[in-house]
């Protein structure tokens, strides 16, 4: 099965209520890996057409600011922020010239790696998406989000915000106030906090080696 060559836009979000002109981002934002999270939704037909997708995902992401913006390190603090820029979300829309039944169930391939967006050397967008359509009328939609902007919970509710958008319903309000989460300046540890004791490499060797013999004699009896 081949996966055909498509054309890629930017969809912007439509205008909203945030006046927001810069996000940043907090000490659990920026613990998270700097990677983009890959993700592939499938969807039997009959499906929505690219149009009022491409409709739904600019009205969610007026509810959703950072998905549709750049980074910036042009923050108060140095530190590195969303600039609510409003530059949009790169979707690529392709074709597939088999079934979804015959594709199913997906593994590791390369096959799978023409669902999702393309990840060229420099990504400016915080968030890809590809449609890619089957000759049965099925859908699978790719999705390559960056992990500062959102983990996997939050990146499901913003699908399912999206969906119900498409489908005409309302979504929840969406409290987004990442300075919740920001560490007092100057810090002010109240709690001991061991998980961010290192261990020398020696003792975590050791350690390791340790359980390694434990799990291996416990296997051993139970013979």
């Amino acid at each position: 099965m081949k996966v055909l060559r498509g054309e890629g836009v930017l969809i912007k979000p439509c205008a909203g209520k945030d006046q927001r002109k810069l996000v940043e981002l907090n000490n659990f934002d920026l613990i998270a890996h700097p990677m983009f999270n890959k993700v592939v939704y499938v969807f039997e037909a009959p499906t929505p057409s690219s149009k009022v997708l491409k409709e739904g995902l600019g009205k969610v992401l007026a509810e959703f600011r950072e998905w549709a913006r750049r980074y910036t390190e042009e923050t108060p603090n140095g530190c590195l922020g969303i600039n609510l820029n409003d530059e949009g979300v790169f979707v690529i829309e392709r074709e597939a010239d088999g079934r979804i039944a015959d594709a199913m169930p997906f593994h590791p391939s390369e096959f799978l790696l023409e669902l999702i967006p393309r990840m060229p050397t420099m990504v400016v967008e915080l968030l890809l998406l590809q449609f890619t359509r089957f000759a049965c009328g099925g859908l699978v939609i790719g999705l390559a989000s960056h992990h500062y902007v959102a983990d996997g919970q939050a990146a499901t509710f913003f699908m399912n915000s999206w969906g119900k958008v498409v489908r005409g319903e309302s979504i929840l309000a969406l409290v987004n106030d990442r300075a919740l989460l920001k560490a007092s300046d100057p810090p002010q540890p109240c709690f001991d906090h061991l998980e961010s004791i290192m261990i020398p490499t020696e003792r975590r060797h050791n350690a390791q080696m340790a359980d390694c013999i434990l799990s291996d004699s416990q296997d051993t009896s139970t013979l």
